[in-house]
């Protein structure tokens, strides 16, 4: 996502050659920041948009109003995205349009209105998966099978919770990610939501001393059962039991947390990708870790951001409300 920016200077022969090279270091640290700014805040955005016109065959750029009142109703009412999520695609797709010189159909007054009517439906309050908790977790991997697909689940629930990762983390795994040493696994994490620069942070994942919840041994077992070397770690199964090359999607954790939920006997209402993440958060917490600690296990950037998921989940623990005697 390019962009042409200028100086408002006066016409180059008027200027010294001191303050015309001053004037082009400027301009190239004006586009310079732009530029990244834009990749990081709309690059996927405008990438989910350009996914869903070459499904629908229609024209990305520029777009028409109908195309994007199509688009707006499929992420709120077919895929059930936020408000929040909603309003950042559409501010994707103005900048998009407005970089390469044409007209925001987001501006159009049948957009504007489709865009209330999407707010008002949903919401504007954040909606946030609840937290996995550890016994639930535990039921979940007891009743897990032994084949092909529960062995990769199953490594999937307990590196995703104890390592406290974001679903798009944990599909991003490549088996080079991994080093394995005396304690457990040494998990490079190469980028993340909030480190765009690909900075990278390592994370631990020890052994357990219930081999049933470690997720050392379920990591070993599943590359092991699925010859995996090299390359994406948590993969497709097709029918049949085939491993494929490619990784699973961030939309099918949330699925197999449900379904093994589902089997489980533990309410899957609420449960979704990133509830293996506040779910290590809140055990964390209760079993005394610092926050300090759990935020370096979880890369969270934002102290606030870590309480919210500790707070949401311990709302009963020393609440006046409960010691009403009622």
């Amino acid at each position: 996502m390019a962009a042409t920016f200028a100086l408002d200077v006066p016409a180059q022969s008027d200027l010294s050659d001191e303050v015309e090279e001053l004037v082009k270091h400027a301009q190239d640290l004006i586009g310079t920041s732009r530029a990244e700014a834009t990749h990081r805040a709309y690059a996927s955005d405008w990438r989910d948009f350009l996914a869903f016109c070459e499904r629908h065959v229609v024209e990305p750029l520029p777009a028409g109003p109908v195309t994007v009142a199509l688009y707006i109703a499929d992420m709120a009412s077919v895929r059930e995205l936020s408000s929040s999520t909603i309003g950042r695609r559409m501010a994707a797709l103005s900048v998009m349009h407005a970089e390469s010189g044409h007209q925001s159909p987001t501006e159009h007054p049948q957009v504007r209105k489709l865009l209330r009517g999407s707010r008002r439906m949903k919401g504007t309050a954040p909606i946030s998966k609840r937290a996995l908790t550890k016994p639930e977790l535990s039921r979940m991997i007891a009743a897990a099978g032994d084949d092909l697909a529960d062995l990769r689940d199953r490594a999937l629930l307990l590196v995703g919770f104890v390592g406290g990762l974001r679903r798009s983390e944990l599909v991003g795994i490549n088996v080079g990610d991994l080093q394995l040493g005396p304690d457990g696994y040494a998990l490079k994490i190469r980028r993340s939501k909030t480190d765009q620069e690909g900075a990278g942070r390592t994370v631990a994942l020890p052994y357990s001393t219930d081999l049933s919840l470690c997720p050392v041994t379920a990591l070993v077992q599943w590359l092991e059962a699925a010859e995996i070397e090299r390359g994406a770690v948590f993969r497709r199964i097709r029918r049949g039991g085939h491993v494929q090359r490619e990784r699973m999607s961030p939309q099918s954790v949330n699925l197999r947390i449900k379904q093994h939920a589902k089997a489980a006997g533990v309410d899957e209402i609420g449960l979704g990708g990133h509830s293996l993440r506040s779910g290590f958060a809140t055990a964390a917490a209760a079993a005394g870790a610092s926050e300090r600690a759990i935020a370096n296990q979880t890369g969270h950037k934002s102290i606030q951001v870590l309480r919210r998921y500790v707070k949401q989940a311990t709302i009963f623990d020393d609440n006046a409300a409960t010691e009403l005697g009622l």
